[in-house]
This record gives structure tokens, sequence and C-alpha cells, in this order.
């Protein structure tokens, strides 16, 4: 079965694509993916594309 994928959103606005274990990797993501699902982008305002790319 496939792992399945959450959509992040930087605060800069772009669409980061990661598998639900390493966005539950952080304890701040997997609340919120508890809290409203993974149908939605999850926001992440505090956090830029360039992160992420790293």
């Amino acid at each position: 079965m496939a792992e399945k994928r959450v959509k992040l959103k930087s605060s800069n606005d772009e669409m980061f694509e990661v598998d639900e274990a390493v966005a539950f990797e952080s304890q701040a993501v997997k609340n919120m993916i508890e809290d409203t699902g993974i149908d939605a982008p999850i926001p992440l305002p505090n956090m830029s594309s360039k992160i992420w790319r790293r």
C-alpha cells in the first residue's frame, strides 16, 4: 500500500508534498493533520521554501 502524501504550504506560498510519516516527525504538523486531516494543504507560516529544499 502506498504511503499517504501530505501537502505543506510554505510562508511564500510554495507547495511541497511529503510522506505522512515524514510530516509526522514534526509534532506541530502532526497535531494540525490530526485536527484537520490531509485533504487541504497544511500552512506553515514560519517556514520558507528555502528551508524545505534542504
